[in-house]
């Protein structure tokens, strides 16, 4: 037979376990809640100078051309619908692509420099061909190896720290979230996200599914 003192200590022992189960449960249902964020990441539609392979940077802010309107137009009707909020660059090109989510989907649209594509200085407007050791540019370029700063841009380093305080102001919000931007910050989302390596293909109006 059990004592009043040992069974004292078989309830204080139960007690412990059931709440110490009770925490766990919660640690682990915050952290898969945490884990399932989805982020959708957009490149804006065409624009003329996309077309005619020109580099915009931010020092060109063009507007989208009529395909460009129309690839959105058909890319909103197949986009998930499992984000709660649109994040997007101020940039003309971008702005357009994201009202045209924004007002098939009601959801709103929050600004974010830190989202803005690479500045290329000097280079904006010229084709690789136009530029001295453009291919050798361009090559790094894709591989997310650049560094504009000699042409008054930004290098790869510039960038990440930008994308990172992005990231982590995305975290703190933990909401799923569609980010319309353009090709260099998808590609630096596939580096750091992903740990990704070498050329990632971004076609003007696609999508890109990430979860942090």
């Amino acid at each position: 037979m059990f004592g009043p003192n040992t069974a004292n200590s078989l309830k204080w022992w139960y007690t412990f376990l059931i709440r110490s189960l009770s925490l766990s449960a919660l640690v682990r249902t915050s952290f898969k809640s945490r884990s399932k964020m989805i982020l959708y990441f957009v490149r804006h539609g065409q624009t003329d100078f996309n077309k005619e392979h020109r580099l915009q940077g931010i020092q060109f802010d063009e507007p989208l051309n009529a395909d460009g309107v129309s690839d959105m137009q058909k890319l909103v009707k197949t986009l998930p619908t499992d984000f709660e909020v649109i994040y997007a660059s101020a940039l003309e090109r971008v702005m357009a692509s994201a009202e045209i989510i924004s007002k098939k989907t009601g959801k709103p649209i929050i600004t974010d420099s830190d989202i803005t594509e690479k500045s290329v200085g000097t280079l904006a407007g010229k084709t690789w061909e136009e530029i001295p050791n453009g291919h050798e540019l361009h090559e790094k370029d894709g591989l997310v190896e650049y560094d504009y700063r000699p042409y008054g841009g930004e290098s790869v380093e510039d960038v990440e720290k930008r994308f990172r305080k992005f990231i982590k102001e995305v975290r703190k919000a933990n909401k799923n979230a569609l980010i319309v931007t353009s090709i260099g910050i998808i590609r630096i989302a596939y580096k750091l996200l992903l740990a990704r390596k070498g050329k990632i293909e971004v076609k003007n109006a696609s999508v890109h599914r990430f979860e942090i």
